[in-house]
């Protein structure tokens, strides 16, 4: 049998792009010289066919319209509701702080009941007015420009008919409610506008992540997800613009962003009237070089606690990722007490941090270890069920638990069971709390 050879260089596009012309042409040639050889035997040549099939696409030009829509619209204005909310948030908060009229709306005879209510209705209302506008918006651009696209092509349409509209104009209430109270609880902190924006930059690109679950592949909308907040929105809107509408779903994520609401404005309302966040004397990091300038402290400031987290997080990325890939589970070691606990106790003693206070270091009653204790069963049952789920969302996620397998074979990795058990279970205890529950909380 003759064989060709094909020489490509994968790393030039046009040598790629070549090969991609020339399979199908060597294909059909030999076909063709197929159909010679049976043809020179007397033989049928549709028996190298035995059989044929056609596709048949059995979705509307509507529903086609619908799919692009739900994985375009749902992002959009889900950033334009917290654009909308962000700004108006951070004025109402850090901008009064920064300008000095906080104080003096305080002595106005207003309650502060009042003035809280006035202040979240406000950023509130730009928020819904903001995504209703760009929802309409967005509404009738598709809408005109698929008229013409479907009359030239007619196998795609965008309908945007009124049930629709009212549906999704009902579900952005709820979530304009939420990300207004986010938005504003995070702001309350900051003193300035541009330490606001530091503030709710990591909250904002958190806000968006959910969002992405609209374009990730074999994610449907389920009663679990339907209560998840901003996934819930995200999927739900794919649905109703596919013209389905699951008015199960629609209730259980209408009523769960509710109840998320509520919650968030409960906790804005006790910053608001808490006198230590409202009128905080931390001017934020203390961007000094000099250490004998930095004024002692009970805790980080909360841009310097962003700061930290945010190196962290590179230096977990790269160094991290590269000291476990060579040194394995002595990396893990590295990566604990080097990274981690070695660069938090550096950041509080340098911003001379009170260490009992910042990492919330104080006696326990026995009965407290004992409680403790108790929970770890719970705990385990807990995080196999989450686990679980997670794999029936997301199988990929079961290969993790394969790699973590052999990742804690002691036998196979050399190691003693106890110095197993210092590494993968002491040592995160440890400099994992001491960042996240101690500094960051």
């Amino acid at each position: 049998m003759d064989s060709i050879f094909i020489v490509f260089d994968a790393a030039v596009d046009r040598s790629r792009l070549a090969k991609r012309r020339l399979i199908p042409l060597l294909e059909e040639y030999k076909q063709l010289r197929q159909e010679k050889v049976f043809k020179q035997l007397g033989l049928d040549a549709t028996l190298l066919e035995p059989f044929a099939f056609r596709e048949e696409n059995t979705a509307s030009p509507s529903r086609l319209g619908g799919l692009i829509l739900g994985s375009i619209i749902p992002m959009l204005l889900i950033v334009t509701l917290m654009l909308g909310a962000m700004y108006p948030a951070i004025d109402l908060t850090a901008g009064e702080k920064e300008r000095g009229t906080l104080e003096t709306i305080l002595t106005v005879p207003v309650s502060r009941l009042e003035l809280l209510t006035g202040k979240y209705l406000t950023v509130t209302t730009i928020a819904i007015i903001t995504g209703t506008l760009n929802l309409l918006s967005m509404s009738m651009a598709y809408s005109l420009g698929v008229i013409q696209l479907g009359i030239e092509t007619g196998k795609i349409e965008f309908i945007f008919s009124p049930l629709v509209l009212i549906i999704l104009l009902a579900l952005i209430l709820p979530l304009s409610l939420f990300l207004s109270a986010v938005m504003l609880s995070i702001c309350i902190f900051a003193r300035s506008f541009k330490e606001a924006q530091n503030l709710i930059t990591p909250v904002y690109i958190i806000l968006i992540l959910p969002a992405l679950a609209v374009v990730a592949p074999g994610i449907e909308l389920t009663n679990f997800l339907a209560l998840i907040p901003i996934v819930n929105i995200s999927l739900l809107f794919k649905e109703i613009l596919l013209q389905n509408f699951p008015m199960e779903m629609i209730f259980l994520a209408f009523l769960s962003n509710t109840v998320y609401a509520m919650i968030a404005i409960l906790i804005f309302s006790k910053l608001f009237n808490a006198e230590e966040v409202l009128f905080a004397e931390g001017k934020g990091f203390q961007f000094t070089l000099k250490r004998s300038e930095i004024r002692p402290a009970a805790t980080l400031q909360p841009s310097a606690v962003f700061l930290l987290f945010a190196f962290l997080m590179v230096l977990l990325f790269y160094a991290g990722s590269l000291s476990q890939i060579k040194f394995k589970h002595w990396g893990v070691l590295i990566t604990e007490w080097i990274l981690i606990f070695a660069p938090v106790m550096f950041a509080l003693w340098y911003n001379k941090v009170d260490f009992r206070k910042a990492l919330h270091l104080r006696g326990f009653h026995p009965l407290s270890l004992l409680g403790t204790i108790a929970l770890a069963p719970g705990g385990l049952m807990f995080a196999t069920m989450v686990a679980q789920i997670q794999v029936k969302l997301f199988p990929e996620a079961a290969k993790i638990g394969e790699v973590l397998e052999k990742l804690l074979n002691f036998e196979k990795l050399g190691i003693h069971p106890l110095m197993g058990l210092f590494i993968f279970a002491v040592s995160p205890a440890i400099c994992e709390e001491l960042l996240f529950r101690g500094v960051i909380l």
